[in-house]
This record gives C-alpha cells, sequence and structure tokens, in this order.
C-alpha cells in the first residue's frame, strides 16, 4: 500500500533530518485516531533518526500528514 504525502513536507522533514546529524531514520506509519471525535489525529508518517553513535537510541522527529486523494489540490 502507498501513502501520499506533500513533497514540500517530505523535503523539509529530510532537510531537518539531515541536518540533525543522523545517516539513518526510520519510517512509521501512524493509522488516523478518532478517539476524540471533537479533535481527530490524521493518518500521518512518523520519522525516527537513529543516534550516530548508538543505533539501539532513536530521535522523534514532527509526522507528516498522510492525504487522501479528495484532499490533493
Amino acid at each position: 500500500m502507498g501513502y501520499i504525502v506533500r513533497t514540500s513536507d517530505l523535503f523539509q522533514m529530510a532537510k531537518e533530518v539531515l541536518d540533525s546529524g543522523a545517516k539513518y531514520v526510520e519510517l512509521e506509519y501512524l493509522e488516523e485516531d478518532r478517539t476524540d471525535p471533537a479533535d481527530p489525529i490524521p493518518s500521518s508518517i512518523n520519522f525516527s533518526a537513529l543516534d550516530v553513535l548508538d543505533h539501539s537510541v532513536f530521535y522523534d522527529f514532527e509526522d507528516i500528514d498522510v492525504l487522501s486523494p479528495d484532499q490533493l489540490d
């Protein structure tokens, strides 16, 4: 299954991860959360960079929202 994200968001995230000095990043798909119907959380891609010296340590970055086809402009 593929996921759609804005290229500008993806570029900005890649720049932030590179600027942090990380060489590797783990991507994780987070499903939509409608636990609170008044404030639903959209599905997203989470970025966690591996520490340069200790690959068992991850640093979280902000998520990028996944878009549905009807959200494309």
